[in-house]
């Protein structure tokens, strides 16, 4: 805390940790107790993308889509978390046409967006492309999951590796 503030990574960080140890519970408590201690440009949409992740981990997709469509996506780290929450929920609810028309419209966003960094941008670019191939194996269309999974753990810049390992594990 500085002045009584809670900083935003720190919220983050520490929901993300709670998520990570399955301390769903915990993480929710957390969430509402401290909501009015982050600072006030950060508190409504953190609170809201944060419940979002809450509502993915334990498989509440529908709130979890009510939370993100309440999230102001004026900030390009919102988008990016948000977009990814979204992924997620379409590839566990098998939205074949949402699916395939979200990938396409966060990948023009990632290629047209100048303050990314680098690393940022080829981090979800990767994050796109497997998680395509990945979802086209669920869905019943001709991909390898062995080269899928090769991809995944050589692939040096790649958003969300574990959750996209653990896809492949359940494929297999």
């Amino acid at each position: 805390f500085k002045k009584n503030i809670l900083g935003h990574i720190d919220y983050h960080n520490i929901a993300d940790t709670a998520f990570y140890l399955k301390e769903f519970s915990w993480a929710r408590d957390f969430l509402f107790k401290y909501k009015n201690k982050l600072e006030p440009v950060y508190k409504d949409n953190l609170f809201n993308l944060e419940l979002a992740w809450l509502n993915f981990h334990t498989k509440q997709y529908q709130k979890s889509l009510k939370n993100l469509s309440i999230i102001e996506l004026n900030d390009y780290n919102f988008y990016l978390d948000s977009r990814r929450i979204l992924t997620k929920i379409y590839y566990e609810t098998d939205e074949v046409d949402g699916m395939f028309s979200l990938l396409d419209s966060f990948r023009h966003y990632l290629t047209r967006n100048k303050l990314l960094s680098k690393e940022l941008k080829k981090s979800f670019l990767n994050y796109i492309v497997i998680l395509n191939k990945l979802f086209r194996i669920r869905i019943g269309e001709k991909e390898n999951l062995f080269e899928v999974k090769k991809m995944i753990e050589e692939t040096p810049f790649l958003e969300s590796k574990n959750w996209l390992l653990e896809k492949t594990v359940e494929l297999e």
